[in-house]
């Protein structure tokens, strides 16, 4: 992500018009106050340190993937024993998005996605995780098989 140049030039250039105005004094008395008896802090930045500073990537197909991965919803399962979590969690997502699915688990599980078509997803145990795709819009619940639990409710529009 880049962020504009520009804030930062405004900036700078009212410091420095504000340090310009200070230093017009409207006397030239002893009693006048000066730019030595008033200071002003200005902040520069120049364009080489602006640019470090505000890219994240020089990388297009990084920065990409940095934003779909920002976007991204994602579900997160836990298996341990009899207790699965979560319960019926709720998220809304648009037609076309996608769903990771990150599952942790003692045993080896399959998930129901009660979508048009019906997809399953089995998952081996420990970490590891898989992505659905909504393309109907609707209320679609992901379910953990053997337990009959929903674990999520999914309102795709």
């Amino acid at each position: 992500m880049r962020l504009s140049r520009r804030p930062a030039a405004l900036v700078t250039t009212v410091v420095a018009l504000a340090a310009m105005m200070s230093a017009c004094g409207e006397g030239d008395g002893p009693d006048s106050p000066s730019a030595v008896d008033n200071p002003t802090v200005q902040a520069t930045t120049s364009d080489s340190d602006l640019a470090e500073e505000t890219t994240a990537s020089d990388d297009p197909a990084e920065e990409e993937a940095l934003d779909e991965a920002f976007e991204a919803p994602v579900l997160t399962v836990q298996v341990r024993d009899d207790r699965v979590r979560p319960n019926s969690a709720e998220l809304d997502l648009k037609r076309g998005s996608e769903l990771t699915i990150r599952v942790d688990t003692d045993r080896a599980i399959e998930l129901h996605v009660h979508s048009s078509p019906e997809q399953y997803l089995d998952f081996e145990p420990g970490r590891s995780s898989q992505t659905v795709t909504f393309e109907r819009a609707g209320v679609v619940e992901i379910e953990e098989h053997e337990s009959g639990q929903v674990l999520a409710q999914v309102t795709v529009e």
